[in-house]
């Protein structure tokens, strides 16, 4: 069965779009609401009362765009010339299994740019494409595909790759994606979000995941998004296992649910975050701490995340779990760490972090791992990115991970899932306009703070503690706080 990557082109009242689609046996082509997005501006607001009211998208689209051809470029070969035919829209189908479970994680994003809010509603809009002259059995086809998709489900750390069309472009037709799964969200887990670095015109593109499948097991819906108006690099998968069963068998419930858990290559690193990171609020203001003594409750965080006169709490399974500050330095002139201690004691799911004991250096391989962006409401856990160490100072790492707001005090990881550094901040420009970099951030190494947190832990005295102040922080002057 032949599945790949296409190029999709389109042209409308000379105006021109591309985006990328996944063309299935050179006979019909999958892609995403993305492609006639450019050509909607004026009918966002029917098409999404159109879905409101159960009125069918499809006709609307049809007289639209029915007679209109699409021209597919794709190659036959890697390095091969870049053919292209004509094709026309066949079908649409909008995914409501994939809308409704989303509806809280979305409230506060936009798409395609950061003043299009309604156009989210949109991102579960899929096309089918029929290329001219073509004779073969889309249902058929559809029907093998999804067939041959794994049973088993994504896990965080697994790693993803994307061929797509970037910017639209036939020159980067092919152009191949790598990163992990981030998170995973919505109705069986129908939703993922990686740190893979893709470009407007990735959407539509087929998303696979070696460890489980040779087919493509996702399809990309977002590639650029706002997230209270700051633009996130988030790539927001689709399952293929819902999206196609949903065509497949329209108005159905979803049966693919309790998919079993496959082994993880990142086990000990997942554990890791899922065992020793929280959520933490004070009063609308979040961040994360990182449980680095367990029979205690001892919590590492930022100082600028403590501040304030609200109560600090910490979301586990069992509830909202109130702690007190012990310690927290001044994050202007200081170190910005805050050590909290909780007023009630932690579940058994829960473990003190492991102090990373490998020596890393530039290059070297780290994760990092905290609660940004996804507020309580959603049940989300933790959030993971995978980079490299980019500089060492003896009291500053760099890393090339993407760091978000609410990942204040996370950790950055060792691939076992030691702690090797605190996040802080990223680095922002603010002139002529504030500009944030999420893949150049700023953390506290471990090494510095271990002695100090170790004597700490031992006798529970605060005057040790306090020597975290007197270490030299010049260099962190110039940094912005999340």
């Amino acid at each position: 069965m032949d599945i790949r990557s296409v190029l999709v082109k389109f042209i409308y009242h000379r105006d021109s779009s591309g985006s990328s689609g996944i063309m299935i046996n050179n006979g019909y082509v999958i892609t995403t609401f993305a492609t006639i997005a450019p050509f909607l501006n004026q009918s966002d607001s029917q098409i999404i009362s159109l879905k409101k009211s159960n009125q069918p998208i499809e006709t609307y689209l049809k007289e639209k765009f029915g007679n209109l051809p699409f021209f597919i470029h794709y190659k036959d070969e890697e390095d091969g010339p870049v053919s292209a035919k004509r094709a026309f829209l066949d079908k649409c189908f909008f995914s409501e299994e994939l809308c409704q479970s989303t509806k809280k994680i979305f409230h506060y994003w936009s798409a395609d740019s950061p003043d299009k809010k309604e156009i989210v509603n949109l991102m579960y809009l899929f096309i089918i494409l029929k290329i001219e002259l073509s004779n073969t059995d889309f249902q058929k086809d559809v029907s093998r595909w999804f067939e041959n998709l794994p049973k088993a489900a994504f896990r965080k750390g697994q790693h993803l790759r994307c061929m797509s069309a970037a910017l639209g472009n036939e020159n980067f037709l092919d152009h191949c994606s790598v990163g992990i799964v981030s998170n995973i969200i919505g109705k069986n887990d129908s939703l993922i979000f990686s740190d893979m670095p893709l470009t407007p015109g990735s959407e539509g593109s087929p998303v696979h995941c070696d460890s489980l499948c040779s087919y493509p097991v996702g399809i990309v819906i977002s590639s650029t998004n706002w997230w209270n108006n700051e633009c996130i690099n988030f790539s927001v998968i689709a399952d293929l296992s819902q999206v196609l069963q949903e065509f497949l068998k329209p108005g159905e419930s979803i049966s693919i649910v309790n998919k079993r858990r496959v082994n993880n290559e990142n086990t000990k690193l997942i554990d890791a975050v899922e065992s020793s990171l929280f959520q933490m609020y004070n009063g609308l203001v979040w961040g994360t701490a990182i449980l680095i003594e367990k029979e205690k409750g001892i919590l590492i965080t930022n100082a600028h995340v403590v501040d304030g006169i609200f109560d600090n709490v910490i979301h586990t399974i069992e509830g909202p779990i109130i702690c007190d500050v012990i310690y927290s330095t001044d994050s202007n002139i200081s170190l910005d760490i805050a050590i909290l201690k909780t007023r009630k004691p932690l579940g058994p799911v829960y473990k003190s972090i492991n102090f990373s004991k490998n020596k890393l250096g530039r290059g070297d391989l780290v994760y990092a791992a905290g609660f940004p962006i996804f507020k309580r409401d959603t049940n989300m856990g933790p959030t993971i990115t995978e980079g490299c160490i980019s500089h060492i100072h003896p009291h500053v790492i760099k890393t090339t991970c993407s760091v978000y707001p609410g990942a204040s005090g996370g950790a950055i990881l060792d691939q076992t899932g030691g702690l090797v550094a605190i996040i802080v901040s990223n680095v922002g420009i603010m002139k002529p306009k504030t500009t944030y970099f999420p893949k150049f951030n700023m953390n506290i190494p471990i090494s510095i703070l271990q002695p100090i947190l170790e004597n700490y832990i031992t006798t529970e005295d605060v005057e040790y503690l306090k020597k975290i102040s007197q270490i030299n922080v010049s260099v962190w002057n110039c940094f912005s706080k999340l």
